[in-house]
């Protein structure tokens, strides 16, 4: 009898599918006076995921409409190698999952210039009424030993969700926000700030550079 394994590839997306941070990239041009102490003082966690995006939204929309923040969003780029690694996927049926502590909003609309909007996503959820917006956090955890609820999208929830559905879950990511997602995950995909908080933890991971070393591994592995 063969037995098929279910696989689920979590993927990070500011600093790893994108090489900026979709968020910091409008607050860097309609905010530039409250973007430093706002990023310091989350990078500090003084603030949570969700103060830096309210407060941030909120010095945003004084200077900028939508139509304003979209025009820059169009001009992100994701990584050449990223939709190689979603085709990889795709042909593999390897479940591939954006879980990101950013925000559904831009998440799509970057994506959605690559035709790859309907893959699905993990993440914090925006809604603009006018002028003003609603946010919702449906993947916080504040029982996680790691973020205690700091993030938004506590990606250790998302590992273990899967992993309690019986999948095998591999998590790539570049980031502090990617702490959580490493102690459940069964493969580890890490660079930058990731990389060096793996090494420090003792943590093995594989590291990379762009998504065709992830293709790589992956064929390597012979996931089954």
């Amino acid at each position: 009898m063969v037995i098929e394994m279910r696989i689920v590839i979590l993927s990070d997306f500011d600093g790893t599918i994108i090489h900026s941070d979709g968020f910091e990239e409008l607050l860097k041009i309609y905010a530039k006076t409250e973007y430093p102490s706002l990023m310091s003082a989350f990078n500090q966690e003084r603030i949570d995921s969700e103060t830096l995006l309210q407060r941030g939204f909120d010095a945003l929309l004084q200077r900028a409409t939508l139509a304003d923040l979209n025009q820059i969003l169009d001009k992100i780029q994701v990584d050449p190698s990223f939709p190689l690694l979603a085709e990889f996927c795709k042909e593999n049926e390897y479940e591939l999952i954006i879980v990101s502590d950013g925000l559904d909003w831009y998440i799509k609309r970057i994506l959605g210039r690559y035709g790859l909007e309907n893959l699905p996503t993990i993440t914090n959820i925006v809604t603009f009424d006018d002028n003003h917006v609603r946010l919702s956090f449906p993947w916080r955890d504040m029982q996680c030993r790691i973020c205690h609820g700091q993030y938004g999208t506590c990606k250790g929830k998302a590992v273990r969700e899967h992993k309690n559905s019986g999948a095998y879950v591999a998590i790539i990511g570049d980031g502090l926000t990617d702490r959580c997602g490493i102690y459940d995950a069964d493969l580890i995909f890490a660079k930058s700030k990731l990389k060096t908080y793996c090494s420090s933890a003792g943590y093995p991971f594989c590291e990379f550079h762009d998504f065709t070393d992830i293709i790589n591994a992956l064929r390597n592995a012979s996931l089954q």
